[in-house]
């Protein structure tokens, strides 16, 4: 019984020192993808805004702004 105690606090300080060496490298992936989200984001925002634009400047040349269908 205590052999296996001591295997499990062996396998837990191996974890936990394990967490302590990768925990900054992980976070810097974290926030590294939140950044490629986040320009992701604003690019499909600036793209839709500028269809949006041109969309209605059709519309206009063809005489049709604010139908629908």
């Amino acid at each position: 019984m205590l052999c296996a105690q001591l295997e499990r606090e062996k396998l837990r300080v191996q974890m936990v020192m394990h967490y302590q060496e990768t925990k900054s490298q992980e976070h810097q992936c974290i926030l590294a993808r939140h950044k490629i989200i986040e320009d992701r984001k604003e690019y499909l925002e600036r793209l839709n805004t500028v269809r949006v634009g041109m969309a209605c400047h059709c519309c206009v040349a063809a005489g049709r702004c604010g139908e629908l269908g």
